[in-house]
């Protein structure tokens, strides 16, 4: 078995299970959805679009659009950092950056959990908006996509901590979103900005290549489940059974810092045998990543001290350490990377190697992308 690690294949002599995304050919024509998108546009736009966080082809989309001069684009940051100039140049125009902090906000109102909601200033110039948007499972927020575009991706620092802090709900998982309390305050969001604009969305859904499956589009909320449930056909894997071991792999660019790989370890917890091992195997060549303020918390106390931290004085990006600690509860966490053991070791993560690999007993199951597959099983 070849399994992929800082952009090459290790061999490894033992028998598993594999699951990868699905090929799924879906009857979709582009030329449907960029007819309704201009029988939409009218003489003053505003274009929505995601942040190099993102896989979303929207350079490609707004090529469809035909933009006018009056028309602004806004780049739905969320709480990241500014995109880079390699980003920003494939718009061969001037585009505006969302900042949670340093933006212009406007109020919307509050939510039945008390968040008070500040959206970009930038909105309030426009009648019409344009929303792209890509549909992939997420590991708190259920799906990512659609009602992403305000909350949290125009919306103010406290706005998205707030609603952020949901992510600790045990019903803020993976797949879910009935019942899901952070999901469902993001579209209550949604349907404020419904109340004073016209919104016109168009969801993407990509294939395991980073390829146009389909789109969804038209009304914010409708085409986003729709999306949604196509997302899970191609990215959702269901498995007959739990395993003692899963290996989940985090496959360039995502092996660039633990950070980055953690979603690895987000996709596949369910399908882990209580008290049986999760693997992720990446290089981590950057290390821990940047900002690290998920580590720096994680190697802070013991799980049970961190936890009760978190729960007690939830700052926004915390959520990300209780997810991780949230498994460590049920299976142990071992890692093949580039980074110091003794780190490693510091933040709970068992170092691990591939000859190690071969000495695991039960029943093992590997992920050969586990950034963009999700198993799951019934059983869990």
């Amino acid at each position: 078995m070849k399994i992929y690690y800082a952009n090459s294949y290790v061999e490894v002599n033992m028998k598993m299970d594999i699951v990868e995304p699905r090929d799924i050919t879906f009857d979709f024509k582009m030329e449907d959805c960029i007819k309704a998108l201009n029988e939409f546009i009218d003489r003053k736009m505003l274009y929505i679009i995601n942040d190099d966080q993102r896989p979303t082809p929207s350079d490609k989309i707004l090529s469809y659009a035909q933009l006018k001069k009056e028309d602004s684009i806004l780049v739905a940051t969320g709480s990241h950092e500014r995109p880079g100039n390699t980003f920003l140049s494939k718009f061969n125009r001037e585009v505006i950056i969302h900042d949670a902090e340093k933006s212009k906000f406007t109020f919307y109102g509050e939510t039945s959990n008390g968040n008070a909601v500040y959206l970009n200033s930038t909105l309030d110039a426009f009648e019409k908006i344009v929303a792209i948007n890509s549909v992939e499972p997420h590991y708190f927020a259920g799906f990512t996509g659609g009602r992403k575009s305000f909350i949290p991706g125009v919306a103010k620092y406290e706005t998205i901590e707030r609603n952020h802090k949901l992510a600790l709900d045990e019903h803020a998982q993976i797949l879910r979103l009935k019942g899901n309390p952070l999901h469902e305050e993001m579209v209550e969001i949604c349907k404020m900005v419904l109340e004073q604009k016209d919104v016109f969305c168009m969801n993407l859904v990509l294939d395991k290549e980073g390829n146009i499956a389909t789109i969804k589009y038209g009304d914010i909320i409708k085409s986003f489940y729709e999306a949604a449930e196509i997302a899970k056909e191609i990215f959702a894997v269901k498995t007959n059974k739990l395993y003692d071991n899963v290996i989940t792999v985090a496959k360039s660019p995502m092996d660039v810092n633990l950070d980055q790989s953690h979603k690895a370890i987000e996709n596949v917890k369910k399908v882990v045998k209580e008290n049986g091992n999760l693997i992720l195997v990446s290089q981590c060549r950057d290390g821990i990543g940047y900002p690290s303020h998920y580590y720096d918390l994680l190697i802070s106390g013991t799980p049970e001290e961190v936890f009760e931290k978190i729960r007690k004085n939830y700052k926004l990006g915390w959520h990300k350490t209780a997810k991780i600690l949230e498994g460590m509860q049920k299976f142990k966490l071992y890692a093949i990377t580039d980074i110091d053991d003794d780190l490693l070791k510091k933040g709970h993560i068992q170092p691990f190697t591939f000859s190690d690999m071969e000495s695991l007993e039960g029943d093992t199951l590997l992920v050969p992308d586990g950034t963009a597959t999700v198993p799951y099983c019934d059983v869990s």
